[in-house]
């Protein structure tokens, strides 16, 4: 049987998510090529993929496998 469930953040919890994102788009992980990204993704998404993981992110990364083969699908012309 599945279960929704519903979380409020807080507005000090989006501030830290905010200086997070703003510390990520700063640093030297922003200036890395679409390829290496794309590439860095795939290993994420190959080893959770080969791990027990909950269904709700199995199905999340199964809809971003298919994204990154959408994108990298020389018919599909993404860029």
């Amino acid at each position: 049987m599945p279960l929704n469930i519903t979380f409020t953040i807080s507005d000090r919890d989006l501030q830290r998510f905010q200086t997070i994102v703003t510390a990520a788009r700063a640093s030297d992980l922003h200036q890395q090529s679409c390829e290496d990204i794309e590439r860095a993704i795939q290993r994420i998404v190959d080893i959770a993929m080969t791990s027990s993981v909950p269904d709700f992110i199995a199905e999340r990364l199964l809809h971003l496998k298919l994204l990154l083969e959408m994108v990298n699908d020389e018919e599909w012309n993404l860029e």
